[in-house]
């Protein structure tokens, strides 16, 4: 364990800065959502429409535009680029874990262990360090969670112009970054205040006015951005963004519909791997409930129930939710009276060779995959590696919780790096669209039509390319023959599972593994031949 707050910052940045380097070196941006979130950024920047984010030309109500903005505001200073947009989101990944640290000294004033060792028990979730690295709205959202909570500490101290003023932005960021399930991150930590603060400021009228204020000015700042783009977007965009990001996600979402409980058997797994330390230790739980314990309870547990009820689930809905249980787990550990446990070196020395082991059965298996057998030169080294790393990961002897909880953090980061330099790599040609994407980008320079089957990959090559126009999306084969027909000089590019059997005169002009499927851009004469004469 670093001996002091300044040397555990540098460790800290150093694990961020090697685990994000490695991840933007070895992997391309990953279709499907990455892939579709930076098209989206590139084409607001291409076309000037910075009020209604567009996607195949039409305008996108799935997200608010703000992390958009923050990819712009990296193109207006370096250029249009790959990789300060592919910095934006684990950027805040490394901002969220100062305000952890932060909330963890206002929490616990007294116990600074808390504060220094809490950020690496976040950075140690495999969740957490996987998001790290990709460029997706959450770090962002849980940033805003982060400020809000800071927000009530402030409020709840005598600091209310500040504090609830923290509060209103935290919520109208929060809308601009994912919409509104920032609420049901803030909104029931504020509502809880009696029971977590249990002071006057916290149980008088005032707090609630505080918070319905703060909460308003928060929606009015949001607003101001979502007014003026339902006008500019048209009726369906705007009922899209006015009423659909929220009753429609709650009451039947229109993707990732699973059931209330889809959730709880995700817990352990994505906060490893301390949830098995909590398990084999359960006297862990007999903790005294202060007043920072009583604040992460309150401000986890009513979240967790409420995106629950959200019938809309995806397993990275659940990263706002990692910094609590962290702080939690930290004071946990840290109070532990017990003697000294080793249990989550061990657990991660276990998840090394067990993916040493993997790794060994992996290329047989993915040899015997469409457009996946490349996996089959990933050299043996890669399984001594891993297995080398947990035996020396299961031989440390830590001199305290400290030392242990680092140190897991240390594996988990390093075990991340090493998936993406070893096997990621390996497969990184398959997930990279940049050589098809480069084919088309041609072709449309050369005047050239291009449609893509099916419609729902249209807007996958926009940023890979920097393609000037949007694709023709078709998803049904007779409406494809039509439009072949139609356009005998213009290409397609096809997407199917396995390539398309056809004679070896009509081949396309363009092939290449896409995420484990095949892309071909064919020529539309040639296709028509092939789809209108498939046994020939």
């Amino acid at each position: 364990m670093p001996e002091n707050r300044l040397s555990s910052n540098i460790l800290l940045i150093f694990l961020w800065l090697f685990l994000v380097t490695t991840a933007l070196l070895c992997r391309p941006l990953m279709p499907i959502d990455e892939t579709r979130y930076v098209s989206v950024a590139w084409e607001m920047w291409q076309s000037k429409s910075f009020l209604v984010p567009h996607l195949s030309g039409v305008p996108y109500s799935h997200k608010p535009p703000l992390f958009f903005y923050l990819i712009h505001l990296g193109w207006f200073i370096f250029g249009v680029n790959e990789w300060s947009a592919r910095l934006t989101g684990p950027f805040f990944g490394l901002l969220n874990l100062f305000l952890a640290a932060h909330l963890a000294r206002r929490l616990w004033p007294t116990e600074r262990q808390i504060s220094r060792i809490a950020p690496f028990v976040l950075l140690a979730m495999p969740l957490w360090t996987v998001m790290t690295t990709l460029t997706m709205f959450d770090l962002l959202l849980t940033f805003f969670t982060l400020l809000g909570a800071e927000g009530f500490l402030l409020a709840g101290r005598g600091k209310r112009l500040t504090g609830w003023g923290l509060v209103a932005i935290a919520i109208g960021g929060g809308l601009l970054a994912k919409g509104p399930v920032v609420l049901l991150a803030i909104v029931p930590l504020g509502l809880l205040a009696p029971w977590w603060g249990k002071d006057n400021a916290t149980r008088s009228w005032h707090w609630y006015a505080g918070l319905l204020t703060s909460s308003l000015i928060g929606v009015t700042i949001a607003l101001v951005w979502a007014i003026p783009a339902a006008k500019a977007g048209g009726p369906e965009y705007a009922q899209a963004i006015l009423w659909g990001q929220t009753a429609g996600r709650v009451v039947k979402s229109f993707a990732h519909c699973r059931p209330f409980w889809w959730y709880l058997p995700i817990i352990p797994v994505v906060t490893l791997p301390w949830a098995v330390q909590l398990l084999l230790r359960p006297r862990l739980l007999a903790v005294k409930l202060d007043m920072g314990t009583r604040f992460c309870l309150s401000w986890s547990i009513p979240t967790f129930l409420l995106l629950s009820l959200v019938s809309g689930k995806q397993i990275h809905y659940l990263i706002p939710l990692l910094p609590p249980a962290a702080l939690l787990i930290t004071k946990l550990m840290v109070s532990d009276k017990q003697p000294l446990s080793t249990i989550p070196l061990r657990t991660m020395a276990l998840l090394y060779i067990i993916a040493g082991i993997v790794l060994v059965v992996l290329p047989q298996v993915m040899n015997h995959t469409e457009n996946m057998s490349n996996i089959k030169n990933l050299p043996i080294f890669w399984s001594i590696l891993f297995i080398l790393g947990g035996i020396i990961f299961f031989l440390q002897q830590p001199k305290d919780h400290a030392d242990t909880m680092v140190g897991s953090c240390i594996a988990m980061v390093v075990f991340i790096s090493l998936i993406h330099l070893g096997p990621f790599h390996q497969l990184a040609p398959i997930y990279d669209l940049s050589p098809m994407a480069a084919r088309i980008s041609e072709q449309q320079q050369q005047g050239k039509k291009i449609a893509i089957y099916p419609a729902k990959y249209s807007n996958q090559f926009q940023f890979p390319g920097r393609l000037s126009h949007v694709l023709f999306a078709i998803d049904d084969l007779r409406e494809l023959k039509s439009w072949l027909k139609k356009y005998p000089d213009a290409l397609v590019v096809m997407i199917s599972k396995k390539p398309l059997p056809s004679p070896a005169a009509e081949k396309p002009e363009f092939s290449h593994p896409f995420r484990g499927r095949q892309s071909s851009l064919w020529k539309t004469k040639t296709l028509l031949s092939v789809l209108e004469n498939p046994n020939s």
